[in-house]
């Protein structure tokens, strides 16, 4: 069953939203702005460790939805970047005291993302893009 011009006239739409809401998701997840956004003195970093990983799961619950709308490869990036970013918080609260300040924590995690190549979050990121071009070249 294909398509015709009035479904894509009201498909467009929900797709571009969903690949809105996904470019958010990513960017809110990239541990930066996670960390800088989330972190507060009075935290361990036990605590912060929490927090990160309980927002990252919450944010990306709250986006399953968006999966109807992109391709496969899309969402797979978008669950590998959310996995990897949960995966860098943990090795990095690995290497600290649970009872140490948060931004010790902080330290560490910045310092694994700059050992990165790129990160699951800009690889996600650029598929994203990239798709979304496309999706403008057919139109």
């Amino acid at each position: 069953m294909s398509m015709t011009d009035e479904d894509q006239k009201i498909i467009l739409p929900l797709r571009l939203q969903a690949y809105e809401r996904i470019v958010l998701f990513l960017e809110r997840i990239s541990l930066p702005a996670l960390a800088m956004r989330l972190n507060s003195p009075e935290l361990t970093s036990e605590q912060l460790q929490s927090i990160l990983t309980r927002t990252i799961r919450e944010e990306f619950e709250y986006n399953l939805s968006q999966q109807l709308y992109v391709s496969f490869k899309v969402w797979e990036l978008v669950r590998n970047a959310k996995e990897q970013t949960i995966h860098t918080i943990n090795l990095a609260a690995g290497n600290v005291s649970d009872s140490s300040a948060s931004a010790e924590l902080i330290r560490q995690i910045l310092a694994l993302t700059v050992q990165e190549e790129k990160s699951a979050v800009s690889l996600a990121l650029e598929e994203v893009k990239q798709e979304v071009q496309r999706i403008f070249k057919k139109a």
